[in-house]
């Protein structure tokens, strides 16, 4: 759905395909994306970006990913 205004845009984030198609790639990143989380996380960003994370993004998404898992 395309959205203009953040409120619809907050909306269409918790809207339940959104959650289903980010659990889908969750569960595909940790069965197909190799053995390390940094792997993962390039694994995920070719899927969403199609390309690698610069480094300054590795940098931020690792520490996302190292407080959620903390």
């Amino acid at each position: 759905d395309r959205t203009n205004t953040p409120l619809q845009a907050l909306l269409t984030l918790n809207d339940v395909q959104y959650v289903d198609a980010a659990r889908a790639l969750a569960e595909r990143a940790l069965k197909d994306g190799g053995p390390t989380d940094e792997d993962r996380l390039q694994f995920v960003a070719a899927r969403l970006l199609a390309r690698p994370f610069r480094s300054e993004e590795l940098s931020v998404v690792k520490a996302s990913l190292s407080a959620l898992l903390a």
